[in-house]
């Protein structure tokens, strides 16, 4: 069990798709902590672009811990879909089992108990001006966000809720990882060490 987090725009998805990109034929799987945010079909429409997405209380943490540690025991789980533009779930789908899980999300390590699942912590590092600059490009591409609410979100919650909940939890990682520099020899090492896990006596 592998846990990548770090603040938004910092490297973790592209981190994880090159790793998992080596390693998919070994059954290594991909699981975003952001599959677990609440539910927010309840709420209109207009409120829900106003909730905090980057507060620890915006995931179902007690669902995404029991899904974790299934995974490790070997068994097989339904994980949320999540939809981004309208802020609900849209239904499960079955996930694993797998010989290795990648688990990504910015505040994974946020809860101890979920700390201690991971056989290794990673946490992805990047200055908050390229941090910015990706999320804009990111938000407006894949999620439809206009330049305006990317800012006004940024501004009001993603920047306060990184100073105080995501960068805190560089220290307990075992491997901190500059996200503005080539990840080839990262995902050489790391991809070599969870080879070793999975088959011991793989030379």
């Amino acid at each position: 069990m592998i846990g990548v987090s770090g603040g938004t725009g910092a490297g973790k998805s592209t981190l994880v798709n090159l790793l998992h990109e080596r390693l998919k034929d070994r059954q290594v799987l991909v699981l975003r902590q952001d599959w677990y945010y609440l539910n927010l079909d309840h709420l209109p429409e207009a409120d829900r672009d106003r909730r905090n997405f980057d507060h620890p209380d915006s995931y179902e943490w007690d669902l995404l811990l029991k899904h974790l540690r299934d995974l490790k025991a070997g068994d097989a789980v339904n994980v949320p879909q999540y939809d981004y533009r309208t802020h609900t779930r849209i239904g499960y789908h079955t996930f694993g089992p797998a010989c290795a899980v990648i688990a990504e999300g910015i505040l994974l390590f946020a809860r101890a108990e979920l700390g201690e699942i991971f056989d290794l912590r990673i946490y992805v590092d990047a200055p908050d001006d390229i941090r910015i600059l990706r999320r804009i490009e990111r938000d407006q591409v894949e999620r439809g966000r206009t330049l305006e609410s990317v800012r006004t979100q940024y501004l009001e919650t993603v920047r306060p809720g990184h100073e105080r909940f995501i960068a805190p939890m560089k220290t307990e990682a075992h491997l901190v990882l500059n996200g503005t520099q080539d990840f080839t020899p990262s995902v050489d090492l790391l991809a070599t060490w969870i080879l070793q896990k999975i088959d011991p006596h793989r030379p």
